[in-house]
């Protein structure tokens, strides 16, 4: 099986709620990253935690998308509850949508499972360093979370899983970005911060929740002030990542 799987949760340390937060007064968060998944032509499948917090999280998707499949495992080691969801769902390829990349590109998602079907030598597809962030996070193979489990699987924390990614010696595989797509040092599709939820209730006023990323990218190169809103978050995102990196 393959499958689309959403990795989100209720709590986050920067921007409280932020799955669920609105976006305008009919969609949230949670429902532009299904709308977005549905593009994969894929099942779709809620990966989040089995900790009360994220209780409003699953009721929510349960009333309003019946067809989404739910899977609820650990709260902070995510090796482990995305190897349990696949293992669960036999899902032998799994496009990894990220709850933080609103604006994720669901055509690089379908190129990096083609890729990862007729390349048999490679484990799992990430993004390129030169690309927009918020646009592609991995498709992994079940058989590269085998390897991971036999070695890290009781790991009590892995929200970072690139260093895991390194020590297991997983063979990756960069996905090819237009170049409309990378190069834009002035752009982030990802949320994290209060600016960043502001962006997008901006970036979506005109409903293209599952418009095409290149139209997004187009559009928000003829609006300047509408890319400003956000972007000088990007630094203190990296500063940030760097610390958890240098904890692992």
């Amino acid at each position: 099986m393959l499958a689309t799987i959403i990795t989100a949760r209720f709590s986050s340390s920067r921007l409280k709620g932020k799955i669920l937060k609105k976006i305008n007064k009919k969609i949230c968060s949670i429902d532009i990253l299904i709308l977005r998944a549905q593009e994969i032509n894929l099942p779709i499948i809620l990966c989040t935690s089995n900790h009360k917090t994220d209780n409003v999280l699953v009721t929510y998707v349960k009333k309003n998308y019946p067809s989404v499949k739910i899977y609820r495992g650990s709260l902070i080691n995510k090796i482990k509850r995305w190897y349990d969801c696949f293992k669960k769902f036999n899902i032998k390829i799994g496009c990894m949508i990220d709850g933080d990349d609103l604006a994720f590109c669901y055509k690089l998602y379908k190129k990096s499972l083609n890729k990862l079907r007729k390349d048999r030598t490679i484990d799992l597809i990430q993004y390129s360093k030169k690309a927009i962030p918020g646009l592609f996070t991995y498709s992994i193979k079940f058989s590269a979370l085998v390897k991971l489990k036999k070695i890290f699987y009781k790991h009590k924390d892995s929200e970072m899983v690139d260093p895991y990614f390194k020590k297991a010696r997983l063979k990756k595989g960069i996905i090819s970005c237009p170049k409309i797509m990378k190069d834009q040092y002035n752009i982030r599709l990802t949320m994290d911060y209060k600016e960043d939820l502001f962006f997008f209730k901006k970036l979506y006023k005109k409903n293209l929740f599952n418009s095409d990323s290149k139209r997004l990218i187009s559009y928000l190169n003829k609006n300047n002030k509408l890319k400003k809103i956000n972007f000088f978050r990007a630094l203190e995102w990296k500063k940030n990542q760097k610390q958890k990196l240098h904890i692992i």
